[in-house]
């Protein structure tokens, strides 16, 4: 009778501690709502969910968002490169790209060949602030800079600006969120690349599961079928 009582005891307990994973929430942060956001976002929605997380995803400008992920005022960051952790250091890369990106040059009252960042540089090129590959690669040139991509786009089309580089799929979509016309998207691309997932130190411990669920999510092609599935709703829309 003891055991049994004890087993009870266990089993109870057991699921009082699997209940509180299934209810945990994290906080993540990010910048302005976009589509690569929104790729990103049900990504990390489906995987932290696998775990029995739930998590609440917080905009703020790009750099406020990393200055406050950095500091562990939330439990993470939901998309970057693969360089952020070079400079904000509590942040640690989950290691399984989430996204595949590009970024290409808009431009409405030039028209030119583009041949790496460097092609850039007779010109005026707006810039998103906390867009840190883009500041990088921009920095040295003339630039003019915006907190938010719709900024550079009313720019862009008013002429203040002579090139807008931004993420294919954003600068698409705020183009036609704000009915811009005339805009051209110039060939080939400034870079092509990967975003990653970061977590704040603190919760190092969860970083081999979230990267094992990731790399099942990318096996099984879950993770191409959600982009997928992004890029046709904003052909349809358009």
């Amino acid at each position: 009778m003891m055991l049994l009582y004890r087993s009870m005891i266990i089993a109870f307990l057991a699921g009082v501690a699997f209940n509180l994973q299934a209810q945990q929430t994290f906080v993540i942060s990010t910048f302005y709502a976009s589509p690569l956001m929104q790729v990103c976002s049900e990504v990390m929605i489906r995987a932290y969910k696998k775990l029995g997380i739930e998590i609440k995803i917080v905009s703020f400008s790009g750099e406020r968002s990393l200055a406050t992920s950095n500091k562990g005022k939330v439990d993470g960051e939901l998309f970057r490169n693969d360089q952020i952790a070079k400079r904000y250091t509590n942040l640690i890369m989950v290691p399984i790209p989430i996204a595949q990106v590009d970024i290409v040059a808009f431009t409405k009252h030039k028209q030119f060949t583009v041949n790496g960042w460097s092609s850039l540089k007779p010109f005026l090129i707006g810039v998103e602030i906390g867009f840190k590959r883009l500041e990088n690669k921009t920095k040295g040139m003339n630039t003019q800079t915006a907190t938010r991509v719709e900024q550079l786009f009313k720019m862009l089309n008013l002429g203040r600006v002579d090139v807008v580089p931004q993420v294919r799929m954003d600068g698409l979509n705020a183009l036609k969120q704000l009915n811009i016309k005339g805009v051209k998207m110039l060939e080939p691309p400034l870079f092509k690349g990967l975003v990653y997932h970061y977590l704040h130190k603190k919760h190092l411990a969860l970083l081999p599961k979230l990267s094992a669920v990731l790399k099942q999510m990318e096996k099984s092609g879950e993770l191409k079928t959600i982009k997928d599935n992004k890029i046709l709703e904003l052909k349809q829309a358009q």
